[in-house]
């Protein structure tokens, strides 16, 4: 392997072999997991099953606009971050 960078081997992005395997049978069979996931979800708002209506939308959100990743805040090279405490003089005034 070359210092500092990928080389040979798939190119980024490209399906492996299982899951370009899984997406041709899909194919054969006529079966359109993400059709149907739109079917389940219109089919149970109209019959008012809102729970299973939520967990359709749920599932197919996440490829849309995917769940985001909490952040950590650290201050200074990694370290804790600093405070100060600051005086409350002059911002409380009598009324």
């Amino acid at each position: 392997m070359a210092i500092g960078r990928k080389t040979g081997g798939r190119q980024k992005g490209t399906p492996n072999k299982k899951t370009q395997d899984i997406t041709m049978r899909l194919e054969r069979l006529g079966f359109d997991p993400v059709k149907n996931m739109i079917e389940i979800g219109r089919q149970a708002m109209a019959e008012g099953d809102l729970k299973l209506a939520m967990d359709a939308n749920k599932e197919l959100l996440q490829y849309i606009a995917p769940k985001r990743k909490a952040v950590e805040v650290t201050g200074e090279d990694g370290g804790p971050i600093q405070t100060q405490p600051i005086g409350i003089e002059g911002v409380i005034r009598d009324g």
